[in-house]
């Protein structure tokens, strides 16, 4: 009886056919996975860098003596701001309405009021 040397015509028919299936199943998935993407390709990635040289963070700016998004520049006021505008308003608000003066000793009187015990009122008063 002869021995067949390798394998027979038939198993080689079979592995061919698994392999050409492999390869049309990966180039299937191939194309597959090209669909979902973008039709512009994206740029080279950016590294982050976040310190002393990079300009987009606020002490980066700081560095390069720049402004922008991250560090804007500061508006130049008009005229004189007036320092008594919040207690003015204030003022006018209440229902007799105050002057500043008004509202600065108001404000001054509840800073130094002092609470007093019913010993410490009845000890002040002089008997008649």
């Amino acid at each position: 009886p002869a021995t067949p040397r390798g394998p027979t015509r038939c198993a080689t028919a079979r592995m061919v056919a698994r392999v050409v299936l492999v390869v049309l199943a990966a180039a299937a998935a191939l194309v597959q996975g090209f669909t979902h993407l973008p039709a512009t390709p994206r740029g080279p990635t950016r590294t982050v860098a976040y310190g002393k040289n990079d300009k987009r963070t606020r002490i980066g700016k700081i560095i390069a003596g720049t402004s922008g998004k991250a560090r804007p520049k500061h508006k130049k006021r008009d005229g004189v701001v007036d320092p008594y505008y919040t207690l003015r308003e204030w003022g006018k608000r209440q229902d007799p309405p105050l002057s500043v003066e008004e509202v600065i000793d108001l404000k001054m009187a509840k800073l130094t009021k002092k609470e007093l015990t019913q010993e410490e009122l009845l000890a002040s008063v002089k008997p008649i």
